[in-house]
């Protein structure tokens, strides 16, 4: 493979990148190709080198991803970075994926409970139109005014415990990409 068959291949395999990322990591490889030629190797030599330049773009894609998702901590941006992740190896399937659904799950069910203790006291409307008495009416006001209040608390705590995930979670992916790529931290 010569230096422009593995450029376009790149090229081909970043399409997931914003224009700018791409042109950069080209950039990038252009100069090591450039290098490479004023050492005195032949582009097969630096192309072999190199690696397999689909893998590159997904360690590219999957590096650009979590560090938006560091940057914006946003659900979005978690689960691009989880997914681009997801491309680097089977293993990443059980050790990513299922943990991530599960989490997630938690906090959207605890969000779903939220809301609903939030608007419990609307039923106390609902009552007033039934053949409830007063002391039956009274009871369900007090119930679902402390509804309301774990309601608001755990919406609060919920979103905190959210902001700390995906905090936690981005550098996790960081490792994990770091020990595929047999880094030391």
């Amino acid at each position: 493979m010569n230096k422009n068959e593995f450029l376009s291949e790149l090229n081909r395999h970043l399409q997931k990148l914003p224009k700018s990322e791409q042109e950069a990591a080209i950039e990038d490889y252009e100069e090591h190709f450039e290098h490479g030629v004023f050492e005195g190797r032949s582009e097969a030599d630096i192309a072999t080198s190199l690696g397999n330049p689909r893998k590159i773009a997904r360690e590219l894609v999957t590096e650009y991803h979590l560090e938006h998702a560091e940057q914006h901590n946003s659900y979005y941006s978690i689960t691009r970075a989880v997914f681009a992740f997801l491309g680097l190896g089977f293993l990443n399937l059980v050790f990513v994926l299922a943990p991530f659904i599960a989490i997630v799950a938690v906090i959207i069910a605890s969000y779903a409970v939220s809301f609903v203790f939030v608007i419990s006291p609307l039923s106390v409307f609902v009552a007033l139109f039934g053949d409830d008495s007063w002391q039956s009416i009274l009871l369900l006001l007090f119930a679902t005014l402390g509804l309301l209040g774990v309601g608001l608390i755990l919406g609060t705590v919920t979103t905190k415990f959210s902001k700390i995930f995906f905090q936690w979670f981005t550098r996790y992916l960081k490792s994990n990409q770091r020990i595929i790529r047999g880094e030391r931290k």
